[in-house]
């Protein structure tokens, strides 16, 4: 029989919130800091701890919230879920 494993913010790789307070960052929910940094820098073993503390449908939704999202994050994206990349608000607001 395994525990269940309770993840905190120490558990994501020290580059991806450098300039924040580890101690103010809540992880009751999916934020869109959270979600961005990881897709768009950090490493398999963060995506791995982001998919523990949360559905993948709410990392979805909240990554297609974001005002912006790198190019590579938003094709990661769209293969593993399926959604158009219209779905996307990145997409559909990108600056000129």
């Amino acid at each position: 029989m395994s525990a269940l494993v309770k993840y905190t913010v120490a558990d994501f790789s020290d580059h991806l919130f450098w300039d924040f307070d580890r101690n103010k960052i809540s992880l009751d929910q999916p934020q869109g800091q959270v979600v961005q940094r990881v897709l768009e820098y950090g490493l398999l073993q963060d995506w791995i701890v982001l998919t523990h503390l949360y559905p993948f449908q709410n990392i979805l939704q909240t990554a297609m919230q974001l005002r912006t999202l790198d190019p590579r994050a938003l094709a990661f994206l769209i293969n593993i879920s399926g959604a158009s990349k219209e779905d996307f608000r990145c997409y559909t607001n990108r600056r000129s």
